[in-house]
């Protein structure tokens, strides 16, 4: 089987966090490039707008949304928009996240230094975010066939009911 075809995602509708920069930029080409519908989220309104310009010059359909990932009813509000936009949502790459800082090996980012409400970001981002996130898309990807062990992976080695929650 031809790499083109095992990766043909014509069709698809995903949603990728953190769309505008990084690995979430990387994963959202890929996307588009093999023929996926990619809904672009991220919080950095500026970047997005540079990137989903990027996205339409090459031809890809695009739904960029300027989002905090520790929103819980905005995440509901947009994943439920793509649904009914694209009538669909085969694709989920929570990707969103944050630094903690600038590092143990610095004063500052030593623990005794880091500030309470900076680490409680950090986790309402990198952790409750990606959780909002796919438990955002779970009623969606149930009623698209998929088995909650599909759900429940990292990576769903099937490329006919590809799905990625990471």
């Amino acid at each position: 089987m031809k790499a083109a075809h095992l990766f043909d995602l014509t069709g698809k509708a995903a949603v990728v966090t953190g769309a505008a920069s990084g690995l979430g930029l990387s994963i959202a080409e890929a996307l588009a490039d093999n023929g996926a519908k990619v809904a672009l989220l991220d919080h950095d309104d500026a970047s997005l707008e540079a990137v989903t310009r990027r996205f339409q010059h090459a031809g890809h359909e695009v739904m960029p949304r300027v989002i905090d990932v520790a929103d819980t009813q905005g995440l509901a509000k947009i994943i439920a928009e793509v649904a009914r936009t694209w009538g669909r949502l085969d694709i989920c790459f929570a990707n969103a996240g944050m630094s903690a800082g600038p590092g143990y090996a610095t004063e500052a980012g030593q623990m005794a230094n880091v500030k309470i409400a900076e680490w409680q970001r950090v986790l309402d981002v990198n952790l409750h975010g990606t959780f909002h996130m796919c438990r955002a898309v779970l009623p969606l990807m149930r009623a698209r066939g998929f088995s909650q062990e599909e759900i429940d992976a990292i990576l769903v080695d099937n490329p006919r009911r590809f799905l990625t929650i990471v």
